[in-house]
């Protein structure tokens, strides 16, 4: 059995970094060796930082026909790995019109990282992960997330995006490298992982998340960050009069005039709610520094009126099929009107990143 990678993102430690810089807004503090951050992270127990970017493994027998116990205990240690962390995946069987001899092993640095932390507490054979782990130790910035003593060499940060409503950055280069590398349709929705740096209200954020099977990724804090000066998501179409609006006249004896009218003082009560909630926010956390609680408490208490309205900043990473999923459920008349802007304005960069969606 050989194992080779063939596959892995571009300085991943720099991705890493830019995602925990999302979740503090610390980018004042980025520098070439700022992503050393990330180890002070770790070494608290946070590793979600970790769960973008990718990692590709083929394992190849030669040609050689493969022994029933081989088999065994190949599909015994893949188990083993899924059990650990979800995010690990494989394709092992050649489907209709293809023909490879390759199995396929796919992973981010947390997966590993999880793996190697818990792998010892069950009876499978370590062979596989032992072989995984010489193929990234010829990596620097891949070995560096597991030894502590091994140093990268500082450089620019890549992945340090500023996306804004409507206009989300999408880090497309690990499907455009593997599909250039010959991986199937099917191989590239199992394996293929795209990362998107979007900007939305926290309501549509929460649905995001809700389609979290296989989604590493982070969130703008709002017990770190203060968000006095946040802005608000204008809602899809509420300052449009609605179709039903001549029903409400109707039935109250209004004219069309005096029906808008009503509807308009509805909106300007919900933008003056807004605003003075933001108002009260600050007030909140103000006072309550003046009475000694401390400032990150202070934000963590006041955070709990903050309306869904205001913006909110996220990094996810998917394998392809789990954004299609996730198109499928959101990009259609059936989805807020939010989420469904969020959805289609990804899907259209996608399209010019030539990520290949299978949608209209």
């Amino acid at each position: 059995m050989k194992v080779r990678m063939i596959y892995h993102t571009p300085e991943i430690h720099k991705l890493v970094e830019a995602v925990a810089r999302v979740c503090y807004q610390s980018y004042h503090k980025v520098s070439p060796d700022s992503h050393t951050m990330v180890r002070s992270i770790m070494k608290k127990g946070h590793l979600s930082v970790s769960s973008v970017g990718n990692m590709v493994f083929s394992i190849t027998f030669d040609g050689r026909e493969v022994l029933p116990e081989e088999w065994i205990e190949l599909a015994g240690t893949l188990m083993t790995f899924k059990e650990i962390n979800n995010y690990v995946r494989w394709t092992i069987s050649p489907r209709k019109g293809e023909n490879h001899d390759r199995i396929l092993i796919s992973m981010n640095m947390l997966s590993l990282m999880d793996i190697l932390n818990e792998f010892h507490n069950y009876d499978s054979d370590r062979t596989l992960l032992d072989l995984i782990i010489e193929e990234v130790k010829k990596v620097p910035y891949l070995h560096w997330f597991l030894n502590s003593s091994v140093e990268v060499p500082p450089s620019d940060n890549p992945y340090i995006k500023f996306p804004s409503l409507g206009r989300p950055v999408i880090l497309s280069q690990d499907y455009t490298a593997l599909k250039e590398l010959g991986l199937s349709d099917y191989e590239l929705d199992i394996h293929a992982t795209v990362t998107v740096d979007f900007l939305t209200d926290r309501a549509s954020g929460l649905q995001s998340w809700r389609h979290a099977d296989m989604a590493g990724g982070c969130e703008l804090s709002q017990r770190y960050v203060d968000r006095s000066s946040s802005g608000f998501r204008p809602m899809v179409g509420i300052y449009e009069y609605p179709e039903g609006l001549k029903d409400y006249a109707e039935r109250e004896g209004l004219t069309m005039e005096e029906a808008k009218e009503h509807y308009d003082a509805v909106i300007q009560t919900l933008h003056n709610h807004n605003m003075e909630t933001m108002s009260l926010y600050s007030d909140v956390m103000d006072t309550l520094e003046e009475l000694g609680v401390s400032k990150k408490r202070a934000k963590e208490i006041a955070r709990s009126i903050l309306p869904n309205a205001i913006t909110t900043r996220i990094i996810q990473c998917r394998p392809l099929r789990q954004w299609k999923h996730f198109f499928d459920l959101r990009a259609t008349v059936h989805a807020q009107p939010e989420i469904r802007e969020d959805a289609r304005s990804m899907m259209r960069e996608f399209e010019k990143e030539g990520v290949v969606i299978g949608r209209d």
